[in-house]
């Protein structure tokens, strides 16, 4: 009965953990398509918060890549930005049911979500640029973009 128990624990984790993971990528592929037709860090970091739905740890910082695809040293119409959110999922269900099979419990697994885009227009930057903590935007004020 304990292994059948910990099995469907390990499924119920699995699912959240897909869950998190789809809500991640959606949101830094939000954050990308934000980067490809805006040069607002604010306004981009904005949009990379508010569509997590509240899955980023407060303390998280997404970073922004430019990549100049042309080798023409400016971040122009058709060179690739990258949004990218380290996140760690600690099984929560399965740890808090191993110590009652006095088994050790499991160290929680690193990710990183990861989204890409085209640039649409030139933008006044580049390189790498790293949002604040996730906590610092408010969803509810649009941060604007030009």
């Amino acid at each position: 009965m304990p292994v059948a128990a910990l099995l469907l624990f390990v499924i119920i984790d699995f699912g959240m953990a897909m869950d998190q993971r789809l809500v991640m990528e959606h949101a830094v592929r939000e954050g990308a398509r934000e980067a490809a037709v805006c040069d607002n860090v604010a306004a981009i970091c904005q949009r990379i918060v508010c569509q997590a739905q509240g899955v980023i740890d407060p303390a998280t910082k997404a970073t922004i890549e430019y990549y100049d695809l042309d080798g023409n040293d400016h971040w122009d119409a058709g060179d690739n930005v990258t949004v990218k959110i380290p996140y760690e999922w600690d099984l929560p269900i399965v740890n808090s049911a191993l110590p009652a099979l006095h088994l050790p419990t499991v160290k929680p697994v690193n990710l990183t979500a990861s989204g890409s885009a085209r640039l649409e227009r030139t933008v006044n930057f580049g390189g790498l640029v790293t949002c604040n903590r996730a906590d610092s935007y408010n969803c509810s004020v649009d941060q604007g973009c030009p």
